[in-house]
């Protein structure tokens, strides 16, 4: 199992989250990129979310989230084992900290 986490942060009317980078060393800048790829193919055909990903961060557009743990068990688990780790929900700080866009 990866070391580094997929770190997720509830905002506004979605979720944000870090993906690992497969070398274990850092977040993608891309996550989704200018192509629909398998992660965001499972996002929309599974847990029906729009998503994007092109600023080092992949956003699961959810709508208004009135149940937390319902969303980390339908789309938070699903989208960390898919990348074979764990998950951590973090605050903004830790999250914009890690993230690999902001210096």
């Amino acid at each position: 199992m990866k070391t580094h986490l997929v770190l997720a942060h509830f905002w506004d009317e979605s979720i944000l989250l870090l993906i690992p980078k497969k070398n274990d060393k850092g977040y993608l800048k891309q996550p989704v990129g200018g192509h629909r790829n398998a992660l965001c193919k499972l996002c929309e055909e599974t847990f029906f979310y729009d998503v994007s990903g092109f600023d080092g961060h992949l956003v699961v557009h959810t709508g208004r989230i009135f149940d937390r743990e319902k969303l980390i068990e339908t789309v938070i688990k699903p989208i960390a084992s898919y990348c074979g780790t764990d998950f951590k929900v973090v605050d903004e700080n830790i999250f914009w900290s890690n993230h690999p866009n902001v210096s």
